[in-house]
């Protein structure tokens, strides 16, 4: 009845809803959990990010393509998949290599929702860096550390700029 009160007040406040009547999953504290929330997180974002690269790459599209698709008679699904798709195929590569890169550059959300934790399930390796250069003190192993990240991101955009461009020769995308 005190939540229904205060609603009607105008003070709505998360505490009475959410602090008395405890929501019995620890988000955080889960090892399976917490990476999931900090997956969650990083996507939603970057989604915004994102979305308008590939609304860049759907004006990019001339409008000449989807009328001779039309004249050859794409309509609607067989439209999207034959002619949308690849012609997005800039935009796929871009976000791709982003997100990529991005993926070996977190530490702001781990650090500050979890420290690392829990056992060291939302650890990465610029929260190594920062635990082994500033606050064990050891600015040599953090270095090392960092260069050892640089190389394998650079190996794995590498990778994946060589998957892509293979995919997209095949299916005729570039």
């Amino acid at each position: 009845m005190v939540e229904l009160q205060q609603m009607l007040d105008g003070h709505i406040r998360p505490e009475p809803i959410v602090g008395q009547h405890r929501i019995g999953i620890d988000w955080l504290g889960s090892p399976i959990l917490a990476p999931l929330v900090i997956a969650l997180m990083m996507a939603w974002k970057f989604v915004g990010y994102y979305a308008l690269l590939f609304l860049s790459g759907l004006e990019s599209i001339p409008k000449e393509v989807y009328e001779a698709a039309e004249m050859d008679g794409a309509i609607g699904w067989k439209r999207v998949w034959h002619v949308t798709i690849p012609m997005l195929y800039p935009s796929f590569y871009t976000v791709t290599i982003l997100a990529v890169g991005l993926m070996f550059g977190i530490f702001t959300e781990p650090y500050v929702l979890t420290g690392g934790g829990p056992e060291y399930a939302t650890h990465t390796w610029q929260l190594e860096i920062y635990n082994q250069a500033f606050e064990k003190l050891n600015a040599g192993y953090g270095t090392a550390v960092a260069i050892i990240n640089s190389i394998v991101t650079f190996a794995s955009i590498f990778v994946f700029r060589k998957v892509l461009e293979k995919w997209g020769g095949k299916h005729g995308w570039e």
